[in-house]
């Protein structure tokens, strides 16, 4: 059996017990959580939106876990990353004009392509809230570790069965936690796709329209011909 110190020793030089990673202290922070409910909501809005990119979402998530992130730096955030996106209009709000319609084919391919895009949407809205929670999760994974290794200290010489058990549970946290950070991994890799098929889905778009512009134009000089 290991001595007291022995033990410490080897977790500390990464032995059976696990390694010796520093961790800030556990701590609980209860102010301002009304306002880092609404930041929080409001920055996951804008990345499944589209308004800001992968790099400005986990930049400002860094800075609100870091109770860096004020309102101002949303209201920055939302006007500098910004691009411009537009609705269609409801039906009853179109404008009315006597312009010739695009084609009945093209109209239903595009509806067919803002179907998906809302779909996507929404897939993205759902990677985004999973993924802000596992990082909480990790966050606190990384506490209770911080804890159990300062407890492993604290009874290593005084009793070392218990110090053994709280470098157990820190290993057993180690792995979740280890396990935890392979699906954010997943998730943001399917966020990158995500983001792919919304690029693919605005060039169709595009695509589309150019072609019933086209088809418009040629109509129009049809009936020019004709007059």
């Amino acid at each position: 059996m290991c001595g007291g110190g022995r033990i410490w020793e080897m977790f500390l030089n990464g032995g059976c017990c696990g390694g010796g990673n520093d961790f800030p202290p556990r701590y609980h922070e209860d102010r301002h959580n009304n306002e880092r409910e609404v930041l929080l909501e409001e920055i996951r809005k804008l990345y499944a939106r589209g308004m800001i990119s992968q790099t400005q979402y986990w930049n400002a998530m860094e800075q609100l876990n870091r109770g860096r992130f004020t309102l101002d730096d949303l209201w920055e955030l939302r006007n500098g990353g910004k691009i411009e996106q537009t609705l269609p209009p409801r039906n009853d709000e179109r404008p009315k004009n006597d312009s010739p319609a695009m084609s009945s084919d093209i109209q239903s391919q595009l509806q067919f392509l803002e179907q998906k895009k809302q779909e996507v949407f929404k897939a993205k809205e759902e990677v985004a809230k999973l993924m802000e929670g596992i990082n909480q999760s990790v966050k606190k994974l990384k506490e209770e570790m911080a804890f159990d290794e300062q407890m492993a200290k604290q009874l290593v010489e005084s009793d070392e069965a218990q110090a053994r058990a709280y470098l157990k549970q820190r290993q057993e946290t180690g792995t979740q936690m280890a396990t935890m950070e392979v699906r954010l991994e997943q998730l943001n890799e399917d966020m990158k796709q995500m983001e792919q098929m919304e690029t693919r889905l605005n060039a169709k778009a595009l695509e589309l329209k150019a072609l019933g512009q086209r088809e418009l134009l040629a109509k129009l000089e049809g009936d020019i011909k004709n007059i």
